[in-house]
């Protein structure tokens, strides 16, 4: 089995070569020159996924069967500060794939997000209907209808509340508590955003037995625990040796 994967010099993109299956071909790509940590453990290919042509020359001369996109525009306060970057790389770089894993005929697997949801009635099925708030929940929305209606075999997962660790990737909320609490001075956390705190490597892990499997469709994934973030704070604030 042949798998290219996006975004691979991310939290979860690192995870995944990191945990890839023995047996699998495997390569890897991002917008930059090079892969950082674990990515390095995969043949790397340089790949913007909002460039159409870049898209489609590489997927024609890897011909993977299984493309898994995890190359995202994430910051969700970023994204109502640059809505077009955002459409861009959530939106057209998913459509990009979609084209060109449909004309392959590769299969692809998409990671979305629970932002797609405006919060009121969790915890959400997937056969609830969305209804996305903010400008990274309304690409991440889009995104996934954009892969439904381009005739591709496509896998889509909405996870959330990611976190975990790997070399040169962005701050998640437990580096941010840790942060806070090593500081050694009071600070807030929300109660009234509640969720499924997913470690990346158990993300990467489900995500591998999907592909196994050959599953396709939509579906939710998330950590065992439905706690606040508040909640959150105090078990990481315990794991750690600090008071919660």
């Amino acid at each position: 089995m042949r798998v290219l994967i996006t975004g691979c010099n991310g939290l979860l993109g690192q995870k995944l070569v990191a945990l890839a299956p023995e047996g699998v071909a495997l390569f890897s790509s991002d917008v930059t020159h090079a892969p950082v940590g674990q990515a390095g453990q995969a043949a790397y290919e340089r790949l913007d996924i909002t460039d159409e042509q870049n898209v489609l020359t590489l997927l024609r001369r890897l011909k993977p069967d299984w493309i898994i996109n995890t190359a995202a525009y994430t910051n969700v306060d970023g994204c109502e500060d640059e809505p077009e970057l955002c459409r861009r790389v959530n939106v057209e770089g998913a459509s990009n794939l979609a084209k060109a894993a449909r004309e392959i005929g590769g299969n692809l697997l998409h990671i979305s997000s629970d932002y797609v949801f405006d919060g009121k009635a969790g915890p959400y099925r997937e056969t609830d209907k969305p209804n996305p708030l903010g400008v990274y929940g309304r690409t991440k929305y889009d995104s996934e209808k954009a892969i439904e209606g381009s005739g591709c075999r496509y896998l889509i997962i909405r996870t959330n509340v990611l976190y975990g660790v790997a070399p040169r990737t962005r701050p998640n909320f437990v580096h941010w508590v840790l942060n806070k609490l090593r500081e050694g001075n009071p600070f807030s956390v929300v109660t009234d955003q509640i969720g499924n705190p997913t470690l990346a490597d158990d993300l990467a892990h489900a995500l591998w037995q999907l592909v196994e499997r050959k599953a396709s469709g939509l579906y939710h994934l998330g950590g065992a625990d439905f706690l606040s973030r508040y909640a959150f704070a105090q078990e990481i604030a315990a794991v750690f040796g600090f008071d919660p």
